[in-house]
């Protein structure tokens, strides 16, 4: 498990392949959204403060009941990127697969201060 706490620029996050070119098109009221490669999501803007980011095998965060969202990566990769809008890799975490499950569980869905994330292959 990780926890990174971030002022993330303009409230938007990404969780994305090495290299994914394909930023998702953001949808009103979804927490997170995926283009394939690359899962754009809301969290706390920097100009109200810092967002707190776990990230681990959805296992891991069982007690937090079932997730908000769930989004797919469809791309094989030994390893997933929380990066910012402008481009800053924020953490690495280690994965092995053909396909990942993405899955959410935020305080409140508009811009929450908690992200908890759940990486799993599909």
């Amino acid at each position: 498990m990780q926890r990174v706490h971030i002022a993330a620029p303009n409230g938007v996050m990404f969780i994305e392949v090495p290299g994914s070119r394909r930023t998702p098109e953001w949808q009103r009221g979804q927490i997170a959204i995926s283009s394939g490669d690359c899962v754009m999501f809301a969290c706390l803007g920097d100009q109200e403060g810092e967002t707190t980011i776990t990230l681990g095998r959805s296992l891991e965060f069982r007690d937090l009941g079932a997730p908000m969202c769930e989004v797919a990566i469809g791309a094989p990769a030994d390893k997933l990127l929380l990066m910012t809008m402008t481009g800053n890799q924020v953490a690495e975490v280690p994965v092995s697969g053909r396909a990942f499950q993405v899955r959410f569980w935020v305080e409140e869905p508009d811009h929450p201060a908690r992200v908890t994330i759940g990486i799993d292959p599909r």
